[in-house]
């Protein structure tokens, strides 16, 4: 599984949040993405100016199935999106990108000593 993150405006300024990492998943994972497949695409749909879009693609050969979503933390039950930011946030688990590392990652690449020094203090990161 190839996991990438990107900024939203591909400038210099954001390039320190960019992020391509492969991964391998178990058989078992790789069947939950089929829970997917059930998702009420007009329930789950959100537009919003500030947050995330989470996408999960899979497939071969030209037969590739995607589901991007804009925040799926927001209003999760609501949206029916319980599976999708299980999901991702299990491949995100296998992969060994843990939320404090992509923060610490994203931090540590600023030019602002101060900002470092106080992601290091809060998350005792490296």
């Amino acid at each position: 599984m190839f996991i990438q993150i990107r900024p939203l405006f591909d400038t210099q300024k954001w390039g320190y949040s960019k992020i391509d990492e492969i991964v391998k998943i178990d058989n078992l994972t790789f069947k939950k993405i089929k829970l997917l497949d059930h998702i009420n695409i007009d329930k789950a749909h959100k537009i919003g100016n500030d947050g995330s879009t989470w996408k999960i693609e899979y497939g071969a050969k030209g037969k590739n199935k995607s589901y991007k979503f804009w925040s799926p933390t927001f209003q999760t039950k609501k949206r029916a999106l319980d599976n999708f930011v299980q999901l991702s946030e299990q491949i995100l688990d296998i992969s060994k990108l843990k939320k404090i590392l992509l923060i610490s990652k994203i931090f540590s690449r600023t030019n602002s000593a101060d900002l470092q020094s106080r992601v290091h203090e809060i998350f005792k990161v490296g």
